[in-house]
């Protein structure tokens, strides 16, 4: 067994749906940004996953779990967290693959299912731990005010005043939490603007997605803007979102339909 840091995510069954916004897609980023910092998924469910980190990786897996709040589309539909530490073994009797159950999971998983959205709960011996470099608070009892004898990460100062960070995760984390706010705002701005502007809209976020490094996701919302320049009949926009398309096609392997889509311009005279 390897001693291991845990994160779960937990999202409100309200906020579990399909498409852009849903489950799927923001699991996916949240999964990718995990990799971007030493991270690795280590447990997956309907509703929720957690992910795992070396106990030498705390600034990378506190700095994960601080930037949920950027990456919701809403207050009410931030992910619930729990942290934890504690032991991991891997699913697989060689010892290969990602998949682990342990301590560290059950501890984590359980304050996850606590938490609210946007709230991250610390396990106790998490916080016995690291607490003296965390920033953190007692979380009040629901009914009677009184500390509850449970302690939540402030997420807007997830760090004792004074602390120095290791460079290099200050550098990732920076870089990385100004993607998700990015993409996060960008996809705030897309649900108020009218269906005349969707287009214009949904190909910036392709765009920024395909710069931050994310193809799959880039080339999903590249075909939504699509449509919308096909439905308002856009020249410019249908040979923008055409253009894209065939770069981010071209980008993933898919070279056939990355020529089919050019051929395609080229014969509309776009």
């Amino acid at each position: 067994m390897a001693r291991s840091i845990v994160v779960t995510l937990r999202m409100a069954s309200h906020a579990v749906t399909a498409g852009r916004d849903g489950y799927l897609a923001r699991a996916r980023a949240m999964c990718m940004r995990a990799e971007e910092m030493a991270g690795s998924l280590v447990a997956w469910s309907a509703t929720g996953f957690a992910v795992g980190w070396d106990v030498d990786h705390l600034e990378q897996a506190v700095s994960f779990a601080a930037s949920i709040r950027g990456e919701s589309p809403s207050p009410e539909h931030a992910w619930a967290v729990g942290m934890a530490e504690g032991h991991l073994e891997t699913l697989s009797p060689d010892g290969q693959g990602i998949l682990a159950w342990g301590s560290a999971l059950l501890w984590a998983s359980s304050r996850a299912d606590s938490a609210r959205p946007g709230q991250v709960l610390l396990h106790d011996e998490f916080r016995t731990l690291h607490g003296d470099q965390l920033g953190v608070s007692s979380v009040d009892g629901s009914e009677s005010g009184r500390p509850s004898g449970r302690w939540q990460l402030d997420i807007d100062n997830p760090w004792t005043p004074g602390r120095v960070m290791d460079p290099q995760a200050g550098r990732q984390e920076t870089a990385s939490s100004w993607v998700v706010d990015s993409i996060a705002e960008l996809r705030r701005a897309r649900s108020e603007r009218p269906p005349s502007a969707q287009c214009q809209a949904t190909l910036a976020l392709a765009m920024t997605l395909s710069k931050a490094g994310r193809p799959e996701e880039a080339l999903l919302e590249a075909i939504d803007a699509l449509a919308w320049a096909r439905a308002t009949q856009d020249p410019r926009a249908l040979a923008a979102c055409t253009a894209l398309l065939a770069k981010l096609y071209a980008g993933v392997g898919l070279s056939d339909a990355a020529d089919a889509l050019r051929d395609g311009m080229a014969g509309s005279g776009s």
